[in-house]
């Protein structure tokens, strides 16, 4: 059975799933891509029934139902919905002497992405290519009070 293909077809909020064996304990790790911990739990309960059903392993498991938290990469194809988040780009080569922005994203399309930067005390709009992009992070931003 594709474990991965199951869930994903029966719940769209699963990014990964798998089996996996840690210190002859078997798991069902499923990350989902929740992160309210209402939702999450929702979905746990929901996935558990499910694998009930179809009961997937003969041996005895445990399923680890988890979110990949603020640190998620985030996927260029989906940077449209992530507009008005913070995040973290990293670039493959330097840009105004920079390799890495942290703002808020105000738009993007098929040929590049606008982040919203504070430079020295002056917020920039910056345009980065889409092809000069490595990655893409959510970003916890932390305001101080």
């Amino acid at each position: 059975m594709n474990l991965q293909k199951t869930l994903s077809e029966k719940f769209y909020e699963v990014n990964k799933a798998f089996f996996e064996k840690e210190s002859g304990i078997n798991f069902i790790r499923v990350e989902v891509s929740l992160r309210d911990l209402k939702d999450l739990t929702a979905i746990s309960s929901k996935i558990s029934k499910f694998l009930d059903e179809i009961d997937p392993l003969e041996e005895e498991y445990y399923l680890d139902v988890y979110s990949p938290g603020t640190d998620e990469e985030i996927k260029i194809t989906d940077l449209s919905n992530f507009i008005g988040e913070h995040v973290k780009v990293e670039l493959k080569k330097s840009v105004k002497d920079k390799k890495i922005f942290i703002g808020n994203i105000v738009s993007f399309n098929e040929v590049n992405l606008i982040v919203r930067w504070n430079a020295k005390g002056q917020f920039r709009n910056q345009s980065i290519d889409i092809d000069n992009i490595e990655k893409v992070r959510k970003y916890a931003k932390i305001s101080k009070i």
